[in-house]
């Protein structure tokens, strides 16, 4: 069963949600692309759904974050190099240019919302450039002040966007929305794994506090700032003298305050920056493994190599193997059939809560 998704009016996102429902035998495909473009009906670049994800191959959206919220089941996730399992009340956040999968066990229902993030640029410092962190399946800290505000939020534009869908409305509800990512969702540290590959975990931003990380960065505007520095610049020869030039601190203190603030080594943080960026071209060109590896700044593909499989758990040749497998020509979103009066009372159960 294939169904074309209709543009432009309530009506049309009425039937789709009524063709989800009533399709008990059924799961509905929709043809997609790895760069997958959002089709935005409102001039404040939101958009909000639920559905049933059966599973929804590895894709890219470059122009919008994607908030994600599990009202019913489980769902598995990849983003980058990091994987999770989402239950009930968990929320995760895919920045603009996170390479993602997603996967839904029966019965799942998920709450989305995109939205562009230019459009408010004018409307928030430094919101250009800036990465999201939700963490709320590691904390399971599912009933903070924080998270029940971001469920609020979510709840709001999705009942507002399958209604009246003003423009104005959606466009205060968006700002609301970057308010609440801003105040709770902008900082974050790294912790080790069982494996020792670190993890990264979100900072309660209201007094930069968090019992999961080692250490709470004294001065976090320094931090980030080293972290952007990195990730502009992690294509160069950058080393760690450069950095505490511009820092202008030594070596041994600069070292010490990444790994004591951040969790990482500075050679891990540039490590990583490097094999994302070698995981989109893996998926986005057919450069081999010497030119990728010299583009993103290694040495060389063994180099590459190594630090991909710790990060990725793979090679960078079977990365792209599946993520060339994952979206052939034919590769579809597929969506279940769900309890849509189902989901519409945990969403009025969210606005109710908070």
């Amino acid at each position: 069963m294939k169904l074309s998704v209709c543009k432009g009016t309530n009506i049309c996102h009425n039937i789709y949600i009524n063709l989800l429902y009533y399709a008990y035998k059924y799961v509905v495909t929709v043809t997609m692309q790895f760069e997958q473009k959002i089709g935005y009906k409102s001039r404040a670049m939101v958009r909000s759904r639920i559905e049933s994800i059966h599973y929804m191959p590895f894709h890219v959206h470059s122009d919008s974050h994607e908030i994600i919220c599990v009202l019913n089941g489980r769902i598995k996730i990849v983003d980058d190099a990091a994987s999770y399992v989402l239950g009930y009340g968990d929320i995760h956040i895919f920045n603009s240019g996170n390479v993602h999968r997603i996967e839904g066990e029966a019965g799942n229902i998920v709450l989305t919302v995109h939205i562009d993030p230019s459009v408010y640029y004018k409307d928030f410092e430094n919101l250009e450039g800036t990465f999201f962190i939700s963490d709320v399946q590691t904390n399971r800290d599912m009933y903070s002040s924080h998270h029940s505000l971001l469920r609020f939020q979510l709840a709001s534009i999705y009942r507002e966007y399958s209604g009246r869908c003003s423009d104005m409305k959606l466009s205060e509800l968006a700002k609301e929305l970057f308010n609440v990512l801003i105040q709770g969702y902008r900082y974050y540290v790294y912790r080790s794994g069982p494996t020792q590959k670190a993890n990264i975990i979100r900072l309660d931003n209201s007094g930069l506090k968090n019992t999961n990380a080692a250490q709470t960065p004294g001065n976090p505007e320094r931090m980030y700032r080293i972290v952007d520095y990195v990730y502009d610049h992690f294509a160069e020869k950058l080393t760690l003298k450069q950095l505490a030039e511009k820092e202008y601190l030594s070596e041994s203190h600069l070292s010490k305050y990444i790994k004591g603030t951040l969790g990482l080594t500075f050679s891990q943080l540039l490590s990583l920056a490097r094999c994302e960026a070698a995981a989109r071209l893996l998926a986005t060109s057919g450069s081999n493994m010497d030119v990728i590896a010299h583009a993103v700044g290694f040495a060389n593909r063994n180099h590459l190599a190594d630090r991909f499989k710790y990060w990725y758990d793979m090679t960078p040749a079977a990365y792209r193997r599946e993520i060339l497998r994952d979206t052939a020509g034919d590769a579809c979103i597929r969506y279940n059939s769900f309890d849509y009066e189902k989901a519409l009372r945990i969403i009025d159960m969210y606005l109710d809560g908070y």
